[in-house]
């Protein structure tokens, strides 16, 4: 129900087996928002830093307020504090060369569970590394950190949330969780009804912190969770009309998949799970306007925006006094 035609289209194929239909369509667009602003994620970066570079350039063109990644920006998932540092650093000094006076914010994913705190906090000014807000625009962008890899949230963080989400009603709520969760965004199931994605690494849906981060975000329109740790491509939204957003209803939080911009996977949709060439890479671009959100899928490797990874979120704020 959300996918959109992109507002620069000037044709609609309809692609049948026999066939392929040519829709020109009217110059007269319905859409004509003013744009706000807009902003730029990713996630599962896994220390590509000429990827992260490559996003950026092409990102920068765009006016971009804030890079927001949800997660895996290193590689070593060891318990090896000063190698998850040093990559850390690493992968941070090439944003800071890549992106310039643009912030750039990250939430720690399973792959970063070894940075340690003091670093992470320091690196992105917050007291509270595994949970913390920005406001940019006048919105919030919220980044919630994994506690362990059985164990998606720190004690207090969903607490933190809930209150955050209570006091403000007439902000858009950006929440930037590495994980899923299960049955919405990014769970693409196999001939036997399996996750496609090993189900080692998520939140399982009988946790009662799932049950209550899952409830929170339905509880609140204005709320936006963006996931990654799945990698799937976009277009595997072809197995799943919900693999990259979803919507529990008209009056809920949206859940949206963000690509790997490091190590996209893809799929034929019934057993297999396997990294595509090298050189792939996926992110999105955000277009903030009064009532909706516009979600461009990027594919980086072609600099290209994909035409079938277009969404309009509808946006419900509560300005009364």
């Amino acid at each position: 129900p959300m996918t959109m035609v992109p507002p620069t289209a000037d044709r609609f194929l309809v692609v049948t087996e026999n066939e392929i239909i040519v829709l020109l369509l009217a110059e007269e667009r319905l859409f004509d928002g003013k744009l706000l602003y807009t902003f730029a994620c990713g996630s599962d970066i896994h220390m590509k830093g000429q990827k992260l570079w490559n996003a950026a350039m092409f990102l920068k063109e765009y006016d971009i307020s804030v890079f927001a990644s949800a997660g895996d920006l290193t590689q070593s998932s060891s318990e090896t504090t000063a190698e998850s540092d040093r990559e850390f650093s690493e992968i941070l000094y090439t944003a800071k060369l890549a992106f310039g006076e643009i912030p750039f914010y990250s939430t720690k994913g399973n792959h970063d569970l070894w940075v340690s705190d003091s670093l992470w906090g320091e690196t992105f000014e917050t007291d509270s590394p595994l949970f913390y807000a920005k406001e940019i625009e006048g919105d919030l962008f919220v980044f919630i950190g994994m506690e362990g890899v059985t164990d998606p949230f720190v004690d207090g963080a969903l607490d933190w949330l809930e209150e955050l989400l209570k006091n403000n009603t007439d902000k858009r709520i950006y929440i930037f969780q590495h994980l899923f969760l299960i049955d919405t965004v990014s769970s693409l199931r196999g001939a036997q009804g399996q996750l496609l994605y090993p189900n080692v690494i998520l939140m399982q849906t009988t946790n009662p912190e799932e049950i209550r981060f899952r409830s929170l975000i339905n509880a609140y329109p204005n709320a936006i969770h963006f996931s990654g740790h799945s990698h799937w491509q976009y277009r595997l939204q072809r197995f799943d009309e919900n693999a990259n957003i979803y919507r529990e209803n008209e009056i809920s939080g949206t859940m949206v998949h963000i690509g790997s911009l490091g190590r996209p996977l893809t799929s034929d949709g019934i057993s297999t799970r396997q990294e595509v060439h090298a050189e792939a890479s996926e992110g999105m671009i955000v277009e903030v306007y009064d009532d909706c959100l516009i979600i461009k899928g990027i594919d980086f490797e072609t600099m290209e925006f994909l035409s079938y990874a277009c969404y309009l979120v509808p946006m419900t704020l509560d300005t009364s006094p």
